[in-house]
């Protein structure tokens, strides 16, 4: 069995490939794409639980390709409830604006699969993996 398990790094995504029997990890539950502003074509993970997004490495979705209108920590969240099995976006209240789809966040907004994220300089797409169709709580059966 195999998958993703948080890694710790310098802006690089934050998984590795694991390998294992007994996983104990956070999966995957997502992604965020690069389409547009510095770093165009990068991805970035999004996990199970709150995902912190910012430049510092700390961050569970670190965006640090050089756009410095994005804050170093908590600028926004992406959090994905596996229960419900829905992704929602909230801004970390920081001056520079978060926006949905071209709509100001003002509070927590339900993050739908390929909806655009707009921080600073940066357009993200978002991705989802988990959905009505599967989710890691799940036997998956062949």
């Amino acid at each position: 069995m195999s998958g993703l398990l948080p890694s710790e790094g310098n802006g690089q995504p934050r998984t590795q490939y694991i390998c294992s029997g007994a996983i104990d990890t956070d999966p995957v539950a997502g992604w965020l794409v690069v389409v547009k502003g510095p770093g165009r074509g990068g991805f970035r993970p999004v996990f199970s639980g709150m995902n912190s997004i910012g430049r510092d490495a700390g961050q569970r979705i670190c965006l640090n390709f050089g756009d410095d209108m994005i804050s170093r920590e908590q600028h926004a969240f992406i959090t994905y409830d596996e229960e419900a099995r829905r992704f929602y976006l909230q801004h970390g209240g920081k001056a520079n604006l978060v926006r949905l789809g071209g709509r100001l966040v003002l509070s927590p907004m339900d993050l739908q699969p390929y909806d655009l994220i707009c921080i600073g300089k940066t357009t993200l797409r978002f991705i989802a993996f988990c959905d009505s169709e599967f989710a890691w709580s799940e036997e998956v059966i062949d």
